[in-house]
C-alpha cells in the first residue's frame, strides 16, 4: 500500500479540520452547549481514504451524551489536487 505524502496528510488535516467545522453547522451542533463533530482518517488505499464522523453533544453534567457516526470516502486524487480550493476538495467527502 503506497503511504500518504507529508503534502497528502497536510492537505488532509486541513480537510478534516473544514469538514468538522461544516458539520457543526449542517448539524447546528455549533449552537448547542457541548456540542461537536470529529473527522478521523480510519483506513486509506491507493484510490481513497476512508474517514468516520462523529458528531454529538457531550454530556455536560448529569445527562446523556447524544452520539453520531458517520462513515465517508474521499478520493486520493482529490486530496493531491492543486486545481481545487479546499472547500471544493472538502465537497468531495461522500
Amino acid at each position: 500500500m503506497k503511504k500518504l505524502t507529508k503534502y497528502e496528510l497536510d492537505q488532509l488535516t486541513k480537510i478534516l479540520e473544514k469538514f468538522e467545522w461544516q458539520e457543526c453547522c449542517n448539524t447546528g451542533m455549533k449552537s448547542i452547549n457541548g456540542g461537536y463533530a470529529e473527522a478521523k482518517m480510519y483506513d486509506y488505499d491507493e484510490d481513497k481514504v476512508d474517514i468516520e464522523l462523529e458528531w454529538g453533544e457531550q454530556d455536560m453534567g448529569g445527562g446523556s451524551s447524544v452520539n453520531h457516526k458517520e462513515n465517508y470516502t474521499l478520493p486520493r486524487n482529490t486530496i493531491r489536487s492543486s486545481k481545487l480550493t479546499l472547500e471544493e476538495k472538502v465537497l468531495e467527502v461522500k
